[in-house]
């Protein structure tokens, strides 16, 4: 039986040993191996960035190696609207298959689309580890993104015995979506902006949460303008109610220095 304990003894005198110095090896290469984002909280980045906000610029700075600030800006204004008003109108009348008075919708309507879509964030990068490229980012857009839609027809029609409806008596109808000024902002991201190195990257999915869309204007005249009442806007604003996100993808390349 004694002989038991020592031998029990003996392993557990080992398995303590073993242990210390498998720990001690560990901490040596460690050592030995350098952090390639030691002292990035010396430098600062500078970087264009293309996301769903548009084309922008951006400033980082390291706080250590796991947490960074972003500022930056992003904009967007009437890129192809002419391609998106063709997209929109052939489109429903595709989907649809509508005509009116056996005149196609795409040659009858006349849409106009202008937008900006644009953004300035702060932001802040938490990494993972501070070797690691992976981040959780966080903070708030401040967007200045409105829709604008114009509707009127291109050629006069008769109707009702020769009632000729033309497109200056027909009229318009506008109709302007805003988003709310701010938006908080989540995303999980790989690479550092800034880095040891002249070049940094960043590659970003997330979200913009929308808090709810605003009509800021529903107007007309003409026939169609009767149809600008503020029941109808109400409607319109509980219709678009269910629109929270605005997803965005980004790209960023920046360049180092102290």
């Amino acid at each position: 039986m004694d002989d038991m304990r020592k031998s029990i003894l003996t392993l557990v005198l080992a398995l303590i040993v073993f242990h210390g110095n498998a720990q001690e090896a560990e901490s040596k290469t460690k050592a030995e191996k350098p952090n390639k984002f030691e002292n990035i909280d010396q430098r600062v980045g500078l970087a264009i960035k293309v996301n769903t906000f548009g084309l922008g610029g951006e400033f980082t700075m390291p706080l250590n190696e796991r947490f960074s600030i972003r500022v930056g800006a992003s904009k967007l204004q009437d890129y192809k609207a002419d391609e998106i008003e063709a997209m929109a109108i052939d489109g429903v009348s595709a989907a649809l298959d509508i005509s009116f008075m056996d005149i196609d919708l795409g040659d009858f309507f006349d849409y106009q689309l202008a937008y900006n879509i644009s953004s300035f964030n702060l932001l802040a990068d938490w990494y993972f580890t501070k070797r690691s490229l992976f981040h959780l980012t966080g903070g708030l857009r401040f967007s200045n993104t409105y829709f604008r839609n114009t509707l009127g027809i291109k050629q006069s029609i008769s109707i009702l015995d020769g009632l000729e409806i033309s497109p200056e008596n027909f009229g318009t109808l506008t109709l302007q979506i805003d988003y709310p000024f701010v938006l908080p902002y989540v995303g999980i991201g790989v690479g550092r902006l800034v880095n040891n190195k002249k070049i940094g990257f960043n590659f970003e999915v997330g979200n913009s949460f929308i808090s709810g869309l605003n009509v800021s204007e529903f107007s007309g005249t003409g026939r169609i303008g009767g149809t600008a009442m503020e029941e109808n806007r109400v409607q319109i604003e509980q219709n678009i109610a269910w629109v929270w996100a605005h997803p965005n993808v980004e790209i960023s390349i920046s360049y180092n220095f102290k």
